[in-house]
């Protein structure tokens, strides 16, 4: 018998941070999960920040563009905030899911 097609899977997805206590953060940096050609999971299309404000997830003021790069962390800066938490949402590939392999969070540069 042939193997079942693919699950379908959201266009957006999201992933959360908590940093535990209220903190000034000011750039993140991210490693997409990417096991192509042959695997299910792609980089996104896109992807946006929000922090946490409250009860409200608000976008944060980016100061450096949003980059989607394979093999390589994206790196982001973006006007210096306190929150206690973060979120990526994402905007995946048709017909493909995503993932972060490594996401790092910080008040001061990221190397």
């Amino acid at each position: 018998h042939p193997p079942p097609p693919p699950t379908p899977t959201p266009q957006h997805s999201s992933a959360a941070s908590d940093v535990y206590k209220r903190q000034q953060v000011s750039r993140v940096k991210v490693y997409w999960f990417d096991d192509g050609p042959d695997g299910g999971c792609r980089i996104p299309m896109s992807w946006e920040l929000l922090y946490r404000d409250g009860n409200t997830w608000r976008p944060v003021n980016n100061q450096t563009p949003f980059s989607v790069t394979k093999d390589a962390y994206d790196s982001l800066e973006f006007e210096p905030l306190i929150t206690t938490a973060l979120k990526l949402q994402v905007q995946l590939q048709k017909e493909y899911s995503g993932g972060v392999h490594e996401w790092s969070v910080g008040p001061s540069r990221i190397d």
